[in-house]
């Protein structure tokens, strides 16, 4: 991934950016007994969509596609965000979403500020190379293809409603396609709107602490390395931990945390935050806490288009 300049700024201001699906870097700032905190976030990509009121499934998957791999017609009902770790891949489009480019691979070879999202248009094949992202509005996403040489890893962050059966936590097809559900939750209530459905890496440093507010829309949380302390202080907070203390290790099922009770959270775990609900969460380690969050948030009241920005 491309690196990008952190600066302090209020957590309002994050939600405005987000609101808006531009990716940024910011480092909170918190104070407890006189000293600095740092939480660093990157949002990857967002899009905006309408929902009804009524459960959705929210999901955040690791494939890896071999050499020749493809699938077909594997949108949903829902929106999409693909990003690309490595590797080559293309996706096939019938509907509208915004390219996100690390600004790594740009052509020239020399280092660019990180460019503009790109609007991607209905039946469009996007190509994806490290670092690149792609956000994509419900049923938008056809065709998903590895043309290049070596295996094509990404990150699937997908929100839809839930089917008669549950969403496998693992699979891998004789045609080269590797699936692991890295978390999964379905969400009930949401709220019906306008919301915007964004992926982002966020980064709590040794003695950090993750910003206790109370959330405005639900959001699942999967730890990629270190670990984080975790307390509940508000909503009916779930985690689950990993099969190994390692990345990308098969998830448990979701269970209770009681309001108050401490949960260490270590690579490859995860939590569910409902809408209202707040964490005391620290990292007590001496490595930094990296993790992922795929975040349903509320817009701001008024006339809101259901495209991707």
């Amino acid at each position: 991934m491309s690196t990008i300049r952190p600066a302090v700024i209020s957590r309002r201001s994050l939600l405005l950016a987000g609101a808006v699906g531009l990716p940024a870097a910011v480092a909170l700032t918190t104070r407890a007994g006189g000293q600095e905190e740092r939480y660093t976030v990157a949002e990857l990509a967002g899009v905006i969509a309408t929902t009804r009121s009524e459960p959705l499934f929210v999901g955040l998957a690791h494939l890896i596609l071999q050499p020749g791999a493809h699938t077909e017609a594997v949108n949903t009902a829902g929106p999409r965000i693909i990003a690309l770790t490595s590797g080559r891949l293309i996706v096939g489009t019938a509907g509208a979403g915004t390219f996100f480019r690390n600004p790594d691979n740009d052509p020239t070879g020399f280092p660019q500020p990180a460019p503009p999202p790109h609007p991607v248009a209905p039946g469009e094949a996007v190509v994806l190379e490290p670092g690149d992202r792609v956000a994509l509005e419900p049923g938008a996403v056809r065709e998903i293809r590895n043309d290049g040489p070596t295996p094509a890893v990404y990150l699937d962050a997908a929100l839809f409603p839930p089917g008669p059966d549950p969403v496998p936590a693992a699979f891998t097809t004789v045609d080269g396609i590797s699936f692991q559900l890295l978390v999964g939750a379905t969400l009930d209530p949401v709220p019906a709107g306008a919301l915007q459905f964004a992926l982002s890496r966020a980064e709590v440093s040794p003695d950090g602490a993750w910003p206790a507010v109370a959330r405005d829309g639900p959001a699942v949380v999967y730890v990629e390395s270190g670990s984080l302390a975790l307390i509940p202080t508000a909503g009916a907070v779930r985690f689950s931990r990993a099969a190994a203390p390692t990345a990308y290790s098969l998830p448990a099922p979701l269970r209770d945390v009681p309001l108050g009770t401490t949960v260490r959270l270590t690579a490859g775990a995860a939590a569910l935050l409902p809408t209202g609900s707040a964490v005391d969460a620290r990292n007590e380690r001496r490595v930094p806490a990296r993790l992922l969050l795929v975040e349903v948030r509320t817009l701001p009241a008024g006339p809101a288009t259901p495209a991707a920005r």
